[in-house]
């Protein structure tokens, strides 16, 4: 698959060696016998699998507990003084929560309903078994003035806030979530359902050119509907919490309004907004190049026309993972009905002794674990369906009869099954904590080097952001884990990381003709998975906060917070949108990412790209060429007319710029093989106008073309970056 460069001696299998770690300048080689995704395999990442199934069979003996225990029936409602749960069993009548003493939640009763007059020993205590038997000579007590909120009454005046703190408690808030949920799943599947919808409607008119150019423009307009829409959504959420909380109840006025929930979703409507009108200013920024990125997919999308199966896969992954979602739902929601009782002793509760329900430490450890491991199962079925796709996708590109081609689904799923589940479970758990330490890596690293004589570097940023652990922490790891790697593993069969830096430095050396067109693909491609989510996110809201029932007849006024159902729709209608939008985004970069491939390893008369994909990429590399190298002489240093060139300076291991010898890429040239005459061997050169320090290696392909941008936009640039495409001869 891949050899040293140094290397001129053939090998019987090129395909088996790996990339050394430290070794950034490895090119990809070919021979005539290579004709797609290798068949040689052996299994990557096996730690991982083991990993993970351990961890799932843990999820299977927590399952079979919390099953045996819990009952979603007693989710959102209360219970009495003797911890029997409202409305269930022999309190089915009684399903509200009731505190005969607003100043002392230590006991309560369940009642049929809230009362909101003042009767004086109004309230009785009931037998345990027959609740329509009394016990008078146990003690009477009054009913007083409460408002209804979901199962729980409200005192109207005194006591009302404290009750209102013992509800937004962070378990109680919990339960009642999933309590809403239960009750408001029919709005939770129409939502899933029509985002499904829309999803299939992209996949597959997409790849009709006619009318790509307008299914993108009315995304656009979709887009902004659907935004305005949530928004408005949202704040209607936040006006229902308050009327509920603070609102009148038949005569009862409250004494005191509980705001908590509407600042919430006002808040979240306000943020929704801003991020609204900032995607609307990239929109309008990059509207312009549209035309390249509907071109790219259009070029890229030819897979799922001439495969049907490519295209029907999606459709068998929703159906798959939305089985494995609903279980893991049903066992979030199973969990949070497993409270024990606990015993209070007071003398305000009758016998001096009543029961509470509590959440033990063994039962909120179990939470949090099923909690990660749903979120690990919903990456994992996505990248599942990343790996398949790319080899599919790879098989058709790598062929040299395109239209011909028997299974190539079916191979790559049994490649990603039989070898490659302990990558995609790697990438899956790595993919979004990768993400975030990058981010803080990155920005701690950049504020640690802006110091100056009023800002001196503090300890923090000396001893941590600025060793070298951490530096050859995001060199070594970090920024090999990508959204490519999966597309070389299947076809190459490296392990995952040995993937990522395949990928990383196979873009940036590619990055002038394909950099900029698979970032404005993938843009569009991005908002219409925008669409996908909130169409049905929006939807779900609608169904529970406008009308009086949902669709299967439950009382829209028994929920309370609403974070249920609307969380659990964002998560759906996320998953629907990574697979139908994935599918077309794998497509445009497993395309691109093999056309680079192709370029590399073979000559221009011996690869496999279609010659309207060819024509496309060359049109784009020679403007872009041509862009940078007209503006790189623009590039002063020290504010000075010093022009500096592309072959001045590197950055050695100590990020240390020094400067480059004037045989360097003669020496470079020496050492690439000779059977690959005529290609072009990119690099990336940087410069610098006040001695700080950047390393091109640390920043992602698909940010350079922003950081080149903004440099050259700047009236006193920092820094620049300079395109050079050289040919080995």
């Amino acid at each position: 698959m891949i050899n040293k460069q140094d290397s001129d001696t053939a090998r019987t299998n090129p395909y088996e060696k790996e990339v050394e770690y430290e070794d950034v300048a490895e090119h990809l080689h070919g021979d005539s016998e290579f004709s797609g995704p290798v068949s040689n395999r052996k299994c990557t990442n096996l730690l991982f699998l083991i990993l993970f199934i351990v961890l799932n069979v843990g999820l299977i003996a927590i399952a079979i507990y919390i099953l045996i225990k819990g009952d979603p029936k007693r989710l959102s409602k209360g219970f009495d003084f003797r911890g029997n749960i409202c409305g269930v069993g022999a309190l089915k009548e009684k399903r509200f929560m009731f505190f005969p003493n607003a100043t002392n939640l230590d006991w309560s009763l369940c009642v049929e309903a809230c009362p909101y007059y003042y009767f004086e020993n109004y309230y009785c205590l009931y037998d345990a078994i027959n609740p329509d038997k009394y016990y008078p000579e146990w003690g009477c007590h009054n009913a007083y003035e409460t408002t209804s909120y979901g199962f729980f009454c409200i005192p109207g005046h005194s006591g009302r806030k404290e009750v209102f703190i013992y509800l937004s408690e962070a378990m109680q808030v919990i339960q009642m979530a999933s309590g809403d949920l239960y009750n408001s799943w029919d709005a939770v599947v129409f939502g899933y359902i029509f985002s499904m919808c829309v999803g299939l409607l992209y996949l597959f008119l997409l790849r009709i050119s006619k009318i790509a150019k307008t299914l993108v423009l009315c995304s656009v307009y979709g887009l902004i509907i659907l935004a305005g829409c949530l928004i408005f959504l949202l704040y209607s959420t936040g006006k229902r919490s308050l009327e509920q909380s603070c609102g009148d109840y038949g005569p009862v006025t409250p004494g005191y309004c509980e705001t908590s929930t509407y600042t919430f979703y006002l808040i979240l409507s306000i943020v929704c907004g801003v991020f609204l009108f900032i995607y609307l200013y990239e929109i309008i920024k990059k509207y312009e190049s549209f035309n390249i990125g509907i071109q790219m997919i259009g070029l890229t999308s030819k897979p799922l026309s001439v495969m049907k199966e490519l295209a029907l896969f999606p459709v068998a992954q929703i159906f798959v993972g939305s089985g494995i979602l609903l279980l893991l739902a049903l066992l979030i929601g199973w969990n949070m009905s497993t409270y024990s009782k606990a015993q209070i002793n007071s003398e305000y509760v009758p016998g001096n002794k009543s029961f509470t329900l509590e959440y033990t430490a063994l039962e909120k450890w179990m939470l949090g674990y099923n909690a990660f491991m749903s979120i690990w199962w919903c990456i994992f079925l996505v990248d599942l369906g990343k790996f398949v796709m790319s080899g599919g996708v790879s098989t058709w590109y790598f062929s040299r009869q395109k239209s011909v081609l028997y299974g190539p689904l079916f191979s790559s799923i049994k490649s990603a099954i039989k070898y490659h589940l302990g990558s995609i479970a790697l990438g899956s758990m790595s993919r979004v904590t990768s993400q975030f330490l990058k981010i803080l890596f990155l920005s701690k690293l950049s504020q640690s080097t802006r110091t100056g004589p009023n800002k001196p570097p503090t300890l923090c940023k000396v001893c941590v952001f600025k060793t070298c652990v951490c530096i050859k922490c995001h060199n070594r790891i970090l920024r090999y884990i990508t959204a490519h790697n999966y597309t070389v593993q299947a076809i190459f069969a490296n392990p995952y990381l040995a993937s990522g830096r395949v990928a990383y430095h196979l873009l940036k050396r590619n990055y002038v003709r394909i950099g900029r067109p698979a970032k404005i693909g993938t843009f569009i491609i991005n908002m219409m998975k925008w669409v996908i989510i909130l169409s049905g996110v929006c939807l779900t809201l609608a169904l529970i906060i406008f009308p009086k029932t949902t669709p299967s007849g439950k009382m829209t006024i028994e929920l309370t917070g609403f974070s249920g159902p609307i969380l659990f729709s964002c998560v759906l209608s996320w998953f629907v949108g990574e697979v139908f939008g994935g599918a077309l985004e794998v497509s445009l970069n497993t395309v691109l990412l093999a056309a680079a491939c192709d370029e590399e390893m073979f000559a221009r008369e011996q690869r496999f790209i279609e010659q309207d994909l060819l024509e496309f990429m060359d049109g784009i590399g020679e403007e872009q060429n041509l862009y940078h190298q007209e503006n790189k002489n623009k590039v002063m240093r020290n504010g000075v007319g010093n022009t500096v060139t592309s072959s001045d300076y590197y950055q050695d291991e100590g990020l240390v710029l020094k400067v480059v010898p004037d045989n360097s890429w003669q020496k470079s040239a020496s050492n690439v093989d000779r059977s690959q005459r005529n290609n072009s061997v990119r690099d990336a050169s940087y410069y610098s106008t006040n001695n700080q320090k950047l390393n091109i290696e640390d920043s992602e392909p698909s940010e350079l073309d922003n950081i080149i941008e903004e440099d050259l936009e700047d009236d006193e640039p920092q820094f620049a970056f300079g395109f050079v495409s050289k040919h080995v001869d």
